[in-house]
């Protein structure tokens, strides 16, 4: 059986989340006040820019993933399935490591560092937070898995004053197969995908459904993304909360001498561009006035041009739509410096000048 290649609780992993987790709690108890601060934190990204954005961090994420593995030709594949119970993001990516578990147990520890990497600092995945308690990836490399109730429990031994408790700073393994045994569509996934993450859902007494608000996220989800990650070839956006169970299948195929002939597919339709792209070495000043990773001094800006006369797209995209206008007709595309709800550039930047 295909739950036999995938690790149980005792995984390589398993361990090292052990580690971080009682080192947390030993930190709680040196220094209290940090559980109501990593509160906060995660209290922030779920509300603030971040609110509305868990599909493009679960895909950046997965997209991120796929960059760090070795790939075949043809490219990775990334599939996001609502129920009515869940939301799935899968991958055929790079198998979660030490490193990664590490990042998602802290904040602003990221592991990616320019090249194809879209993401800097791990904080999106934070906002996963606003939909559900008990998140979970599961990955052929070993699983990691959050519980509200019990993060309250085992802070409050160490911090019996405390009121609001962080969820993502502490962990425990978890057992892949065991779950598949209870869960058809993680059984599914695990057929095919290297990192599967679940969200049960829940819904907040002050805030719209979860479905609904997924939902929203999925039908919205714009496909020229596939443009600009040339190591993902196909996204499957999977509806099945409803009755009615609605797929969106967006895949890219590169042609040209170059590769730089780009045909996007979805629903049928198809569109063709051309891509252009350009390193910029970044100047001592405008890497002062940006918030690119320690290290990196030279950033990649894409252009995407389309080669259809009725596409009318002109906009800036930071691997994402933002809201900025552009005078070029097609996508100019680069880790733009935006605000803090990643889709406003900002305008008074040096590194954005440049």
């Amino acid at each position: 059986m295909i739950e036999s290649e995938w690790p149980g609780a005792d995984g390589p992993l398993a361990e090292h989340i052990e580690r971080e987790t009682r080192q947390r709690l030993a930190a709680y108890r040196s220094a209290p006040r940090d559980v109501a601060e990593h509160y906060a934190h995660e209290r922030e990204v779920q509300r603030g820019g971040y609110s509305r954005r868990q599909l493009i961090e679960l895909i950046q994420n997965a997209a991120d993933q796929i960059a760090g593995a070795e790939r075949p030709a043809a490219g990775g594949r990334i599939e996001v399935r609502l129920t009515a119970d869940c939301l799935y993001c899968a991958d055929d990516g790079d198998r979660l490591s030490q490193d990664g578990v590490t990042a998602l147990m802290h904040a602003r520890l990221g592991t990616k560092r320019g090249g194809p990497h879209i993401g800097r600092f791990g904080i999106g995945f934070k906002s996963i937070l606003r939909f559900s308690d008990h998140p979970a990836i599961f990955s052929r490399g070993g699983g990691i898995q959050w519980d509200a109730d019990e993060a309250a429990r085992r802070i409050r031994d160490v911090v019996p004053d405390a009121e609001q408790f962080p969820v993502l700073r502490l962990a425990a393994s978890a057992d892949a197969a065991g779950e598949a045994r209870r869960d058809p569509v993680l059984a599914e996934l695990m057929q095919w995908a290297q990192n599967i993450v679940r969200l049960p859902l829940v819904n907040r007494p002050d805030d719209e459904a979860s479905t609904v608000q997924l939902a929203h996220q999925l039908s919205s989800f714009e496909p020229e993304f596939l443009l600009f990650v040339p190591h993902v070839q196909r996204l499957d956006l999977i509806d099945e909360h409803g009755k009615i169970s609605r797929t969106r299948a967006f895949s890219v195929a590169r042609n040209g001498s170059a590769g730089d002939v780009l045909e996007l597919r979805s629903a049928g339709r198809s569109s063709r561009w051309r891509m252009f792209t350009r390193q910029h070495h970044l100047s001592d000043a405008a890497r002062a006035d940006s918030r690119a990773p320690e290290g990196v001094r030279e950033m990649q800006i894409s252009w995407a041009a389309p080669l259809d006369p009725r596409t009318t797209e002109m906009r800036f995209w930071a691997y994402f739509p933002t809201s900025a206008p552009s005078l070029v007709r097609g996508i100019l595309n680069a880790p733009w410096e935006t605000d803090d709800s990643r889709a406003t550039v900002l305008l008074e930047n040096r590194c954005n000048e440049e």
